[in-house]
């Protein structure tokens, strides 16, 4: 969890989400050590908020899997080991609220589990809130519903639900806006789980301190760039089907990439690639679009591209590399791996399997052996950026940041609205898995042949951005609902 003023980016190193490596976070720091819950473990309310004035407002935390931010002044209950009737067992649980929302920090195994996904007979872990006026709040995430009152279906984003991480872990961050449920500042709630775990007793908790609204990050092009790359997964065509090209068009037009990485771009070739964003011209030079595309993945730039050969029918990947403007090199890879899953299950053991045939193809690349076209590549920094369908192990982000491998460096990128949220696909159809970061953004360099230097970068929601923001970027708050992933940017300096 990051607690942060977003007054400004600035990229520093993060623990990865359990895999080796660091990440760099495009998110500023502006950690406020007393910023989470004076919470207890011995049967007392907590204020859910900090030890100074409970009147001053707090940032929001961002529900992002990284947990080095909590204290133990939020500990809220401690539960036995070894007393759950299924996999999930949970023996701590962290909380803090800002206004009506509600964050938590879970530890719900020794070993990693998925949250969503699981094997057969595996039960469930159901958070249960106990809410005002005795109403409740059910979230099974196994089941993929969130129920108030026992029979209300609501969806996932009428509670502002976050979850993190997506991928197996021993413990997850929740996050909960529990406004539309006429909850309020200053009323107390209970937290619970049942299915494969309960607390010994409903923990209560008051929701004390006020939240400090986020400040925007900011969606210009920083200082220093030399590229601006971005990706998004048009789902099933979105980039030429009418109706949807055209909110699809002004996203990609707003933010005026110089590579784009396209994935489900299943039946648009190459050459009509070109064309519809030759028409939505995002820089306004009227420029030529150079695509290389393979399979559902495609790469197009402006700039000189040279088409790495790859077999359609082998995916996951398409790969190309692009000289940029003064004679510098660029490597970029784009992907979408088999979907879905859980650790271990075969798509997650697919998905690990098409990981280490791009990790392969970049150890080639540095090897020499990649082909004679791409000798002037070799020492070229990479980009790997697209739909990583990382929803299973954290194992094939480990193959791509293994020092001895790839050797890549994750790029953790946030929402531009400056609320520190990570999830990069959602849907709002009731029964649908929770928000999540599938999409991911990582980097690498030979240091002897220049740094690529991660300068800023955001993940664009549309809908939660304000009027003048939107204005600005000339976009409409309904159109990143044209697709159910979101728009990734990153700026890099060479």
């Amino acid at each position: 969890m990051r607690t942060t003023f977003a007054a400004a980016i600035a990229c520093c190193a993060l623990a990865s989400l359990g895999c080796s490596g660091c990440e760099t976070d495009s998110h500023a720091a502006g950690e406020d050590a007393g910023a989470h819950g004076d919470a207890t473990a011995d049967g007392q309310a907590s204020d859910g908020g900090g030890p100074g004035d409970a009147a001053a407002p707090l940032p929001r935390p961002a529900v992002d899997g990284v947990f080095d931010e909590w204290t133990d002044a939020d500990l809220l209950v401690t539960d036995p080991t070894g007393d759950a009737t299924s996999v999930f067992d949970v023996t701590k649980v962290w909380a803090t609220s800002r206004g009506a929302s509600l964050y938590l920090r879970v530890h719900i195994a020794e070993e990693p589990l998925n949250m969503q996904s699981g094997w057969s007979g595996e039960a469930p872990l159901r958070l249960e809130v106990g809410l005002p006026g005795g109403r409740s709040l059910s979230v099974d995430l196994r089941q993929h519903t969130v129920l108030a009152d026992g029979s209300e279906a609501l969806r996932w984003s009428e509670v502002g639900f976050q979850l993190a991480p997506t991928t197996a872990a021993t413990e997850v961050e929740i996050g909960l806006d529990l406004s539309g449920l006429g909850v309020v500042q200053g009323d107390s709630i209970t937290i619970d789980f049942s299915g494969s775990d309960s607390l010994p007793a409903p923990a209560p908790l008051v929701l004390t301190p006020d939240a400090l609204e986020p400040a925007p990050l900011s969606a210009a092009r920083a200082d220093g760039t030399t590229f601006r790359i971005a990706s998004l997964n048009v789902e099933f065509d979105g980039l030429t089907e009418p109706g949807r090209a055209e909110p699809i068009g002004r996203l990609l037009h707003a933010v005026a990439a110089d590579v784009y990485c396209l994935q489900e771009v299943w039946t648009t070739e190459a050459a009509e690639i070109a064309a519809t964003l030759a028409q939505i011209d995002p820089h306004g030079d009227g420029a030529t679009w150079n695509v290389h595309r393979t399979g559902d993945t495609a790469i197009a730039t402006p700039w000189p591209l040279t088409e790495l050969p790859h077999d359609p029918g082998n995916p996951p990947y398409t790969g190309a590399g692009i000289e940029l403007p003064g004679g510098s090199r660029l490597m970029v890879f784009t992907l979408r791996p088999t979907c879905c899953g859980f650790i271990g299950n075969p798509a997650d053991e697919q998905r690990i399997a098409e990981l280490q045939q791009l990790a392969s193809a970049i150890i080639a690349l540095r090897g020499g052996t990649l082909g004679a076209a791409f000798e002037p590549f070799r020492d070229a920094p990479v980009v790997v950026l697209g739909d990583w369908n990382l929803v299973g192990s954290t194992t094939p982000l480990e193959v791509m940041t293994d020092p001895s491998g790839a050797a890549l460096e994750r790029w953790l990128l946030r929402h531009l609205a400056g609320d520190g949220a990570i999830f990069t696909w959602r849907s709002d159809a009731l029964g649908s898995f929770a928000p999540g970061t599938l999409d991911v953004l990582a980097h690498g360099s030979v240091p002897q042949a220049g740094t690529l230097a991660p300068l800023a970068g955001y993940v664009l929601d549309s809908g939660e951005l304000d009027g003048a923001m939107l204005a600005e970027l000339g976009l409409r708050a309904t159109d990143s609902l044209a697709t159910d992933h979101l728009l990734l940017v990153a700026d890099f300096g060479l």
